[in-house]
């Protein structure tokens, strides 16, 4: 199913994988059957370019917050403002296909939250029976 291909003989780095490929053109001719119109798309594309700005701006004023920058993190929180009128200036493009923004992005974000709280009970079962971990190459007790 995911036969590599090298593609180069110098680099390692370049390679084909059949199965990606296929399913990259099912995606986009998913796509295009989905919005029918390029004004939809730009729409979605507009939505995520925004969000995307806020998100990031608003982590960069809460890292340079923390690491005690205040002018850097004054000057973030600047641009934050102007990124989140830009997002604001769009959220009326969700009806006419920005949805899809927030779809395809809630699949990500909720394989991390299921990972995260999956990890938290794993290490509070692993508290409670006082269950230890010494997985290495070198121990003998390596699951395999």
């Amino acid at each position: 199913m995911f036969s590599v291909t090298y593609t180069s003989t110098e680099r390692q780095s370049q390679i084909y994988i059949g199965f990606v490929n296929w399913f990259l053109l099912l995606a986009v001719l998913f796509i295009i059957a989905i919005f029918q119109q390029s004004k939809n798309l730009a729409a979605a594309y507009g939505l995520a370019v925004t969000g995307d700005m806020a998100i990031t701006g608003t982590f960069m004023t809460f890292i340079f917050w923390l690491q005690h920058k205040r002018g850097r993190a004054l000057i973030a929180a600047v641009i934050t403002v102007v990124d989140f009128a830009y997002f604001l200036s769009n959220i009326n493009k969700i009806p006419h296909g920005g949805y899809w923004s927030i779809i395809i992005a809630a699949i990500p974000l909720t394989m991390i939250i299921v990972y995260l709280e999956g990890q938290k009970k794993l290490y509070a079962s692993c508290a409670r029976c006082h269950w230890t971990f010494s997985w290495s190459r070198s121990s003998s007790s390596t699951p395999r």
